[in-house]
């Protein structure tokens, strides 16, 4: 593939990912990215859409013996693509569970909601508590998986793990948006 079909290939990408989940510039997108991708976090749809014709002019300037850098910022480019896209998912996600209709809430889940009434600070350390549990209940997980003969229950229990590790990662994301927010504020 020339240089020229894979811009073309690549606009299509490009538009086929904005059809798929159409945002308007204004948007704001409330993800922290990785800073080999994009430069800044929780800015508009219209910055991310700006880095990403960056990257693609990047690669139009490139000559066409440039090959290595060319695949450098083609695979450059297909990062920023599914970051944004992971991050429009999980937008699209929240948006339909705040649409959809309440189902009635257990004592857990009112205790849950509590917690993220609560000041900043009062909610980071019940932040680092609900991570405390998580991360025993991994290794509680983990033992029984380990000392399990049978497969059926292996597999059950790998998925467990996944889900409570999935947990996990939202739990530090939680705690690292919560302390960025924190210092920003002293």
């Amino acid at each position: 593939m020339n240089k020229t079909q894979l811009i073309q290939a690549l606009r299509q990408k490009i538009a086929q990912c904005y059809q798929q989940y159409p945002v308007s510039d204004t948007q704001k997108i409330y993800a922290k990215f990785d800073r080999t991708l994009f430069s800044e976090d929780f800015q508009h749809f219209k910055f991310y859409r700006a880095e990403l014709n960056n990257t693609l002019a990047q690669i139009e300037r490139l000559q066409e013996n440039e090959h290595t850098q060319c695949q450098f910022y083609t695979e450059k480019l297909l990062a920023q693509l599914q970051a944004l896209l992971d991050a429009l998912k999980q937008h699209k996600r929240r948006d339909k569970k705040t649409f959809t209709n309440p189902s009635p809430q257990s004592a857990q889940n009112k205790q849950q909601h509590a917690i993220h009434r609560l000041p900043p600070r009062e909610r980071l350390a019940k932040y680092y508590e609900a991570l405390q549990a998580l991360n025993q209940k991994i290794a509680h997980q983990q033992d029984q998986y380990i000392q399990t003969q049978n497969e059926l229950k292996k597999q059950q229990l790998q998925q467990l793990i996944r889900h409570t590790e999935q947990r996990r990662t939202r739990c530090l994301e939680a705690i690292e948006l919560l302390e960025e927010h924190l210092d920003n504020t002293q």
